[in-house]
């Protein structure tokens, strides 16, 4: 499936296209988020990184009533060992490094989609070669990207996304015959998820993605999607995402964090109805935003989207957004 001397041509492009978009955004200026967690983070510039495993991503107390418990200690660490290598902590050189891991990133995509041939052999090379391309091209420039990319503390997005990734592709291609090797995989595979959740919280879904995987192999070919096999893996995903999920929160001794209502309007809205209605609209806008991004934002607190009422205009995007789902997800099956 992979062929290294055809692969060097898209490759390449696909590297180049993720990198040139953001040069531009390449300074020795630290902007917003980038200042508490990085130049004003004392675990960054410690000799020792020890601390960063005890705080937060900001270099506080998770246990504090102010954190916003956000634990990602791999990403802190690859900005210690960074501002080691570089004697200093340089806004520039951790862009620039920013830039190489989304190209990387990029190229990942590539092999990822490429790998779905190992749910439907009967797809021609050629086209998936093709599809393959186009999603890792676009996926590298798409200026949705910009604000994980040309902000320093964006790395925990490229991060984890890796980690994803490559998670993928190995559950994708990866095919053990036997206990033991099935065993490594699934190590190896939950070892990565907790890698990942470390980056950044979201990596704990990949658990999510990988049981999705293993129900499509089967081709809901009843006797496989009903195999003691598949029941046993589905308890395995269970007990991991259980597992980490618990040791995320403990982590934080378990306490919620604190946001305050200029954060997330939406979930401080008394009204159920308001409340879903909102966090649709927010999907809807994403998805928007997807196809044609002229709004960008770094942050979308502060009040950027108002609650909707139940007469609100914008309820129409949301089911169009859900008639257009289900009217694919209707096509696909």
């Amino acid at each position: 499936m992979y062929n290294m001397k055809k692969d060097i041509i898209p490759v390449s492009a696909i590297g180049l296209l993720a990198i040139l978009p953001f040069l531009s955004g390449i300074s020795e200026e630290f902007v917003f988020d980038d200042r508490p967690a990085v130049l004003k983070n004392k675990d960054i510039t410690n000799s020792s990184p020890f601390n960063i495993f005890l705080h937060d991503f900001w270099g506080g107390n998770l246990t504090s009533s102010t954190s916003h418990k956000s634990y990602r200690p791999f990403t802190s660490l690859s900005f210690w060992i960074q501002a080691v290598f570089d004697g200093g902590i340089s806004a520039r050189n951790m862009k620039i490094l920013n830039i190489a891991l989304h190209s990387l990133a990029s190229v990942l995509v590539y092999y990822m989609i490429l790998s779905l041939k190992c749910l439907d052999q009967k797809v021609p090379i050629r086209e998936l070669r093709f599809i393959s391309f186009f999603s890792a091209a676009l996926f590298g420039c798409h200026p949705v990207h910009v604000e994980p990319v040309a902000s320093i503390v964006g790395r925990a997005d490229i991060l984890y996304s890796c980690f994803f990734i490559i998670s993928a592709i190995l559950g994708l291609r990866w095919a053990p015959i036997g206990v033991t090797p099935t065993i490594i995989k699934n190590v190896v595979l939950s070892v990565l998820t907790a890698v990942s959740m470390l980056c950044k919280e979201q990596g704990i879904l990949f658990l999510i993605f990988w049981a999705g995987i293993e129900v499509l192999k089967t081709k809901f070919v009843r006797n496989q999607l009903f195999s003691r096999k598949l029941l046993i893996f589905c308890l395995y995903v269970l007990f991991n995402l259980i597992f980490l999920a618990n040791l995320r929160m403990s982590f934080m001794n378990y306490e919620k964090p604190k946001f305050q209502k200029g954060d997330n309007p939406a979930a401080f809205e008394e009204s159920w109805v308001k409340r879903i209605l909102t966090f649709n609209y927010i999907y809807a806008l994403n998805f928007y935003i997807l196809l044609l991004p002229q709004w960008l934002c770094f942050d979308w607190a502060m009040g950027c989207i108002s609650v909707l009422s139940m007469f609100d205009y914008r309820i129409y995007f949301v089911i169009f957004l859900w008639n257009f789902l289900l009217a694919m997800l209707e096509l696909s099956v």
